[in-house]
């Protein structure tokens, strides 16, 4: 397969459906220097699932919904992993690391609840739900559980090094598996299981962690740069929720082009 057509590959299902062709005829005719022009449209199109070809607004909705949930599954991951290497203790509510996670784990949840569609009260529904959720999940869920065994059983400061590195390893993977899975899960609910939220409410849910984004970010990093020698860990943390905040706002723009209902 040639490399024009495997980037084509990476784009959206339903935009190669409609434009695909085209798409790929126009790429080979431009040769290796389309390449940088695919991969860019590529990045586009994923940020942007609101104006992917769909039978409804519902439909649009509840794509933007999957990637409300992507973002604020990320940065929560990538919270976690900068406040696991080293607590940022900053003053009030707003320190990373320890009981000031709270804060960030709470408006990040309240976020969530907010975009995340609705399921229909059937019990059809709700069975074809946990099978999905079962057969996704279950892999990180038993990996997250054995590192817990693991550790309960002792694993701790007196076995080698490695051994708690490869724990913390798996754990990690679990916890990132899950999220993807748990992506998965959701984009896989069709209209006949779920009910995508509003346009207020999503966008209510996508502002929220937009601001909370913004705020940590920009917490993190002001925080590194005062000390000295800016940490290359927070650094990344920082400019990494920013980017998320930016992919909430861009967002919330396409959102505006949906109506409310339908």
């Amino acid at each position: 397969m040639s490399v024009t057509k495997r980037l084509v590959r990476l784009y959206p299902d339903p935009f190669r459906e409609h434009w695909g062709t085209g798409l790929e005829a126009e790429a080979q005719d431009g040769g290796w220097r389309s390449w940088p022009n695919l991969l860019i449209g590529v990045l586009d199109m994923w940020l942007h699932p609101t104006v992917w070809p769909a039978r409804s607004p519902a439909q649009r909705r509840g794509r933007a919904a999957v990637l409300a949930i992507a973002v604020a599954l990320a940065g929560w991951l990538a919270e976690h992993a900068a406040a696991e290497q080293h607590s940022l203790h900053l003053p009030g509510l707003l320190r990373i690391g320890e009981m000031n996670l709270d804060v960030f784990d709470a408006v990040t949840l309240l976020g969530l609840a907010l975009v995340a569609p609705r399921p229909r009260l059937s019990f059809g529904a709700a069975a074809a739900m946990l099978r999905q959720a079962v057969r996704r999940l279950a892999v990180p869920v038993l990996l997250g559980a054995g590192v817990v065994v693991t550790v309960h059983a002792g694993v701790g400061t007196s076995v080698p090094l490695a051994l708690r590195l490869g724990v913390l390893g798996c754990w990690w993977i679990a916890l990132a598996l899950g999220a993807v899975q748990l992506c998965q899960v959701v984009a896989g609910f069709g209209a006949d299981l779920t009910v995508p939220p509003h346009r207020g409410r999503l966008r209510l849910g996508v502002g929220i962690l937009a601001g909370m984004f913004i705020l940590t970010g920009a917490v993190v990093l002001g925080t590194s740069m005062v000390r000295g020698v800016p940490d290359t860990l927070s650094v990344a943390t920082g400019a990494g929720l920013l980017v998320l905040a930016s992919v909430c706002g861009w967002t919330l723009r396409d959102l505006r082009q949906l109506p409310a209902t339908g």
